[in-house]
């Protein structure tokens, strides 16, 4: 007797697969919207913060790799070291302000040049998050460059003369590493107060305070003048535009500082500013 074979069908049983859900803008708010829109984060892509944050991480760390090499050798060192504190201060924020800032803070930083990210103060940068953490509250298209806003609060640091941190127009001096032995925090100074111009900006400011100590003339919170002595000689003056002409509008001004405070002037800058009859 012949038993026909019958097959038997045994039901496998799959794993459910969570279907991919992508972000959608509206899932996000304030700095984590400004990070999405600011480097057009590919938000199709995630399926959650995590892979958010994943994706910020990665793009912290190209722009960590950047190339820091300046003119000369000593740049790339001091570029390193001012960015590793950065790296160490921005562990206590989120991620999205992690990249915006060292987006904001290498992107002028190039093998062409000798500038320097400002230095980092925990109690500035966190004045200037909450201003930008405000802002975007207040209009989420905000834009903004987070450097330039913690650049305003580092002025105010320097330049208050009051406990409410009010900005004062007029003389700020930076003294030389002869008259005080705080060269970093000055050499610091004089390159935040420095118009971007002047050869004072940048790498160069700690250089020229070893023999020099500097006014600076602060109009509406920008540098207007700069006035360069040895001792108590004046070796130059320079404007905004760094050409060596005393702008005509502030000699008045520059005369009366000078002779208010019995500096001697050098014969070229005598020149400049008083001209050939020696009196303005």
């Amino acid at each position: 007797m012949k038993i026909d074979r019958v097959s038997f069908c045994v039901p496998v049983r799959r794993r459910a697969i969570p279907g991919f859900k992508a972000m959608k803008v509206s899932q996000f708010e304030g700095l984590d919207y400004s990070c999405v829109r600011q480097f057009k984060a590919p938000i199709e892509k995630f399926n959650g913060m995590k892979d958010f944050y994943n994706w910020i991480l990665e793009c912290k760390n190209k722009k960590l790799s950047k190339n820091l090499k300046g003119r000369s050798p000593e740049t790339e060192r001091k570029r390193c070291y001012i960015i590793k504190n950065w790296e160490e201060g921005l562990k206590n924020y989120s991620p999205p302000i992690a990249l915006i800032t060292i987006s904001s803070i290498v992107k002028n930083l190039k093998s062409s040049n000798d500038s320097l990210p400002p230095a980092f103060h925990s109690t500035v940068f966190e004045e200037t998050v909450a201003d930008v953490e405000g802002a975007v509250a207040l209009e989420p298209e905000f834009q903004f460059d987070i450097t330039k806003i913690y650049n305003t609060h580092l002025k105010e640091k320097f330049m208050a003369t009051s406990s409410k941190g009010v900005i004062r127009d007029g003389w700020i001096t930076v003294p030389s590493a002869k008259e005080d032995c705080h060269v970093e925090k000055n050499a610091e100074l004089l390159n935040v107060l420095s118009h971007k111009m002047w050869c004072t900006k940048g790498l160069k400011s700690r250089i020229y305070l070893k023999d020099f100590s500097f006014r600076i003339y602060m109009e509406n919170g920008n540098p207007k003048l700069c006035i360069r002595l040895m001792d108590n000689t004046v070796y130059e003056i320079q404007g905004p535009l760094n050409d060596s002409k005393i702008p005509d509008e502030y000699k008045k001004l520059i005369i009366g500082y000078i002779e208010e405070n019995g500096f001697l002037i050098d014969y070229d800058t005598d020149m400049e500013l008083y001209g050939d009859s020696g009196t303005f």
